[in-house]
């Protein structure tokens, strides 16, 4: 109880200064949890007793310095044991006196030597759990109590030929500290770990890509991928899966081990293994997710996810926002320019309306180019698919416009002049095509309108032949045609005096014929070409213009005007015959 505590004087009698003294019960030390710990101390020791209530409560371990316990109740402390050497010590309590008093309970505590784990065996295990870890330990004479598998612990362990060994428990796939101890409250510091293994591979992914919308069925081929509720996992996204089929074999062994103990002498260590071969396919839909690749992983039969890390990619929605050209024959063989948003791809396809998509050159992420393929002629939607095997295709709404065919069917005139200008009216295949241009060789496109159920243009300047004539509805596609125009020069040669001379050249050889005149004129000797020098003559040239009114499809009539040009009479040209082999060759001015 509580008393006051008062001092004699001098003149005799006691002081009044009712100065408190409490006499407190005297405490007992019942039992410590846990009784042992490491050598090195740090753990915390639960002392269990009764009348441990104080302000000043202490712990004592053997002869060490005394420690402040933090006093949880009357029958509970706390303290933390101090390092100390390997041996048996005793646990006592001071709850009043500063520690001038302790119990004399006589519990005992054991300071054990550490059980630092050094090395391990297997490395890793089924996600299931379930395989039988042996440790080795720093210390042989460590008196193991228990085993930690990353933060899951404490484990049930036995003595082990101067070690231990655990059973793993279930856990995540993924690496994860081991580590032991003596009393299952002080663990072991290790840069040892185990690695949860899943028995589930996966091997390949089709496709590989997909949209960040979604939406994607991507078909996951690997090994023991079997379960009632196949989940896959694309990053951190889980989703359900469905188990297609495939041909698997899987078998199970069992290996047993008759290693020496601490306790019996004797031990035996089992793990149960297991080897398939084939593949097996599970189908899941890809969740939506940001831009980026993730891996996909599927859940095993004995649980927990894969640990493959085979790539998947979500890719940024495309886009179309334009068509070059935007239309074509029905026969289709053009390539139309796409321009569009994020059409960078691995297999990208292009969909012309309900016909078969097909494969798509990308030129970069807002250009690819696209084979039209042959439909009737009408209106058609172009999209574009850039990942998922032609599974999703954006939803932009252009449209292709697909028109009859501009095949050449006949010409009016057949032949014009070098310099050009000749209007050549085109008779086409069908009288509903439009023609948006005309070619001469490999001149065009060209100007051209529409005329009676055809078209006219106007020919361009070209050298002396025959060259193909074809339209086109869309500039980019040009029919093919047997019918051809020719050049037709408006100079022509009449004679040549002399007619003949030797082949170290030097003749000068006079050239009689009609629109000869041009400042720089030209004779030609076979292939060789020499300067000409204009002599003079007697001629007379007039031109003149036709014009025709004919039906057209836009106005009812429709004029065609040609240019023709007639000469009377000859001029004189001079021109030095060059070297050249013995032979007949033409002369053309």
């Amino acid at each position: 109880g509580i008393v006051t505590v008062e001092v004699s004087a001098t003149d005799g009698g006691f002081s009044t200064s009712k100065v408190e003294y409490e006499f407190q019960p005297s405490a007992t030390v019942l039992s410590l949890q846990p009784a042992s710990g490491p050598s090195a101390g740090v753990g915390v020791v639960k002392v269990v007793g009764e009348h441990l209530v104080s302000t000043e409560p202490l712990c004592g371990f053997g002869l060490a310095d005394p420690s402040y316990a933090e006093v949880v109740s009357s029958v509970l402390a706390k303290c933390e044991a101090p390092a100390h050497e390997a041996g048996m010590v005793s646990v006592e309590m001071s709850i009043s006196g500063a520690g001038q008093q302790f119990t004399q309970s006589g519990m005992m505590y054991s300071y054990t030597e550490e059980a630092a784990v050094v090395a391990i065996s297997p490395r890793e295990g089924a996600q299931s759990g379930g395989t039988v870890v042996r440790l080795a330990l720093s210390s042989v004479d460590a008196d193991v109590s228990g085993c930690r598998f990353g933060t899951i612990g404490p484990l049930s362990s036995r003595a082990l030929g101067g070690g231990a060994e655990c059973a793993s428990p279930a856990h995540e796939g993924g690496m994860v500290a081991i580590s032991a101890s003596v009393n299952s409250e002080v663990w072991s510091t290790s840069e040892l770990a185990f690695e949860y293994m899943s028995s589930a591979t996966v091997f390949a992914v089709a496709p590989a890509s997909g949209p960040v919308s979604g939406g994607t069925v991507v078909h996951v081929m690997g090994s023991s991928l079997v379960g009632e509720n196949v989940l896959c996992r694309f990053g951190l996204e889980v989703v359900a899966g469905e188990y297609i089929g495939g041909n698997e074999l899987c078998t199970s062994e069992i290996n047993s081990a008759v290693l020496p103990s601490n306790a019996t002498g004797l031990s035996t260590m089992t793990q149960r293994s297991e080897q398939c071969m084939g593949w097996v396919e599970v189908a899941c839909m890809s969740p939506p997710h940001a831009a980026g690749i993730v891996t996909v992983e599927v859940s095993a039969t004995d649980g927990g996810f894969s640990t493959s890390k085979v790539e998947y990619e979500f890719q940024p929605s495309a886009t179309v926002l334009s068509l070059q050209p935007a239309s074509g024959p029905s026969a289709g063989v053009g390539v139309v320019k796409v321009v569009g948003e994020h059409l960078v791809s691995t297999e990208p396809l292009c969909g012309f309306g309900l016909a078969d998509p097909s494969y798509a050159e990308v030129v970069s992420s807002v250009l690819a180019k696209c084979e039209a393929p042959a439909h009737e002629a009408g209106m058609v939607s172009v999209e574009m698919s850039i990942s998922g095997a032609g599974q999703q295709f954006t939803q932009s709404g252009m449209m292709y416009s697909y028109t009859e065919e501009a095949a050449v069917v006949a010409i009016s005139p057949r032949e014009g002049a070098q310099s050009g200008g000749t209007v050549v009216r085109l008779a086409l295949s069908s009288v509903d095509a439009d023609v948006s241009g005309c070619r001469f060789g490999t001149i065009g496109p060209l100007s051209s309108r529409a005329l009676g159920g055809g078209a006219e243009c106007a020919s361009p300047a070209h050298e002396g032949g025959m060259v193909a004539i074809s339209a086109s509805v869309n500039s980019e596609v040009w029919s093919t045609s047997e019918l051809a125009f020719e050049y037709m020069s408006s100079a022509t040669v009449f004679a040549v005096a002399p007619a003949s001379g030797p082949v170290s050249g030097g003749t000068v050889v006079h050239v009689m014929g009609s629109s000869l005149v041009g400042e720089n004129v030209l004779c030609r000797f076979g292939l060789e070409v020499v300067a000409g020098e204009y002599i003079g003559g007697n001629e007379l040239c007039t031109s003149e213009i036709n014009s025709a009114v004919l039906p057209s499809n836009a106005t009812g009539l429709s004029t065609m005007t040609q240019r023709s040009e007639q000469c009377m009479g000859w001029v004189e040209v001079a021109c030095m015959s060059p070297p050249h082999a013995a032979g007949i060759v033409t002369v053309e001015v």
